[in-house]
C-alpha cells in the first residue's frame, strides 16, 4: 500500500513539475518571444526601413490604426499588425466592421470594407491597399513634422516626370518619393531665376542640353550657399556645373563603363549595363553592403577624384565597378576592347558623394550618379537600384530612419524540395518521431509491469 502511494505521489510530482516547467516556458516565450523567418525571400519579415520607422516611434508619435474589415476578411490585417506591434508599443490597433460600427466609420469617412485608417499626431490618412509599404509610408507621413520639397530642373531635355508608359521617365521615382512624404515639384530657371527657399534637394536628371551661363551661376550660388544637388548624368556631352566640379577636384570622364565579364543580360549593347557590388562605407550604402545586393548602372560614365581636392572638399565613393571593367572612350566601335592610353581600367567610381565646408554657411552637398537611367521607370525597381536612389534622397533630406532597405514589392515564393529532401523529411516526421514515441511508451509500460 505504501509502495503504491509512493508511486502515485512520484507520478503526481513529476506531472506537476513538467506542467510547471511548461507554464514557465510559455510565460517566458510570451514576454520575450523571437520571430524567425525561414522563407528564402523573408516573406514573413518586415523590411529594415519599416523596423527603423517603428522603432523611432515614441510617446509623442503614438499612432492608432483602425482596420475596417468584415470579420471573415481581417486575418491579413491582424497578421500585419502583430508584426508591427512586435517592434513598438506606440501603435494602438483596432478592428471595426463598417456595417456595425457605423458611427466610427462615419467619423473617418469610411464607406466601404478593406480600408485602414492611420491616425497620428500630425495627420490622419486612409490606406485602401493593405501592404507593408503603403501602411508604413502612411505611419511615417502621419508622424512627420514637415513635408520637404524636392525640385527637378526642367528645360534642358531632362527625363520627364509624368509619363508612366515611357521607360526613361522618372514617373515611378516621383511616385515613390511622394509615397515617402516628399513634395515633388519641377523648376525652370528660364522662368524663375532663383532656387525656391523651400528646396530641400535640387535634381538635374539627365540634362541633354547645356545650361545657360545665367543658370549655371544660379546653381553655383545655390550649391555654395550650402545647397544640396543631385546629378544624374546623361552619357553624352559636358555635365552640368562642370566648372564647379573641376574647381573642387572632381572630373566626369567622357566614357561609358564596359564590363564584358560581369553584366546581367549578356552580350551586345548590354555590355554597357554593368552590375555593381562594390559600395563605399557611407551611410547611404551601409545596408546595401551588409545585405550584399547588386545594383545596375546602365550607360554610366565614370568619375575621377583628382589627387588634390579643393580646401574643405571631401569625396566618398558610393559605388564602383568590378576590376574587370573599363571606361570605353569609343563606345561605337564594332569590337569592344580595352585601348591602353585611351581607356581607363577598373574599378571605376560610378556614384559618389562630394561635400564642401562653406565658411559660415554650412556644408554644400552633391551626389553624382554616372547614369540617369538608374532612376528611370525601366530600371528603378531592378535589384538594389531603388534602395540606392531613395537612400540618397533620404540622406540629403536628413531622414535617417528612411536610409535603409525599403519594403519590396511582389508576392511570396514557394519552397521546392528535391526527392532526397522529401525522403529525409518524411523519414523523420512519418517514421522516426512516431517510432521513438511508441518505443518510449513501450519501455515505460514494461518497467511498470516489472514493478
Amino acid at each position: 500500500m505504501k509502495a503504491k502511494f509512493s508511486f502515485h505521489l512520484n507520478n503526481t510530482v513529476i506531472i506537476l513539475l513538467v506542467a510547471g516547467i511548461l507554464i514557465f516556458l510559455n510565460f517566458i516565450s510570451y514576454r520575450h518571444f523571437k520571430r524567425i523567418d525561414l522563407t528564402k525571400n523573408k516573406t514573413h519579415s518586415l523590411s529594415e526601413q519599416t523596423i527603423k520607422i517603428l522603432k523611432s516611434l515614441d510617446k509623442d508619435k503614438k499612432v492608432k490604426i483602425i482596420g475596417f474589415f468584415a470579420k471573415t476578411d481581417k486575418q491579413s490585417f491582424d497578421d500585419l499588425m502583430n508584426k508591427y506591434t512586435y517592434y513598438t508599443k506606440y501603435i494602438e490597433t483596432e478592428w471595426a466592421d463598417p456595417e456595425i460600427s457605423i458611427g466610427l466609420a462615419e467619423e473617418y469617412g469610411v464607406r466601404k470594407f478593406d480600408v485602414i485608417v492611420v491616425k497620428g499626431p500630425k495627420k490622419t490618412l486612409k490606406v485602401e491597399d493593405l501592404t507593408e509599404e503603403n501602411l508604413i509610408n502612411s505611419i511615417y507621413k502621419a508622424t512627420v513634422v514637415k513635408q520637404k520639397s524636392i525640385y527637378f530642373l526642367t528645360g534642358h531635355k531632362e527625363n520627364n516626370m509624368n509619363n508612366e508608359e515611357d521607360s526613361s521617365s522618372y514617373a515611378l521615382l516621383k511616385k515613390e518619393l511622394e509615397g515617402k512624404g516628399y513634395f515633388v515639384r519641377t523648376l525652370n530657371l528660364g522662368e524663375i531665376q532663383a532656387i525656391p527657399e523651400d528646396c530641400e534637394v535640387l535634381v538635374i536628371a539627365g540634362a541633354q542640353l547645356p545650361l545657360l551661363e545665367l543658370e549655371e551661376n544660379t546653381l553655383k550660388q545655390y550649391v555654395e550657399g550650402a545647397g544640396k544637388l543631385f546629378l544624374f548624368l546623361d552619357p553624352r556631352g559636358n555635365p552640368p556645373l562642370k566648372g564647379l566640379l573641376d574647381e573642387w577636384g572632381i572630373t566626369v570622364r567622357n566614357d561609358i563603363v564596359v564590363d564584358v565579364n560581369l553584366n546581367p543580360f549578356g552580350g551586345g549593347s548590354r555590355k554597357f549595363t554593368p552590375l555593381i557590388f562594390d559600395y563605399g562605407t557611407h551611410e547611404i550604402t551601409a545596408d546595401l553592403n551588409k545585405n550584399s545586393v547588386a545594383s545596375i548602372f546602365p550607360l554610366t560614365r565614370s568619375l575621377e577624384r583628382k589627387e588634390k581636392l579643393a580646401d574643405g572638399v571631401k569625396f566618398e565613393y558610393l559605388a564602383k565597378s568590378s576590376p574587370n571593367a573599363w571606361g570605353e572612350t569609343e563606345p561605337n566601335q564594332k569590337e569592344l576592347k580595352f585601348d591602353n592610353g585611351k581607356d581607363v581600367r577598373g574599378p571605376l567610381t560610378v556614384a559618389a558623394v562630394v561635400t564642401k565646408e562653406m565658411k559660415d554657411r554650412g556644408q554644400a552637398k552633391i551626389i553624382i550618379f554616372g547614369t540617369n537611367l538608374i532612376a528611370s521607370n525601366n530600371y528603378l525597381l531592378m535589384s538594389a537600384n531603388q534602395d540606392l536612389v531613395l537612400n540618397s534622397f533620404n540622406w540629403f533630406a536628413e531622414e535617417k530612419t528612411l536610409v535603409s532597405i525599403s519594403p519590396k514589392k511582389g508576392g511570396s515564393g514557394i519552397m521546392t524540395l528535391t526527392p532526397r529532401q522529401n525522403i529525409i523529411i518524411a523519414s523523420f516526421t512519418v517514421i522516426l518521431i512516431p517510432l521513438a514515441i511508441v518505443l518510449f511508451g513501450l519501455v515505460y509500460w514494461i518497467r511498470r509491469r516489472k514493478k
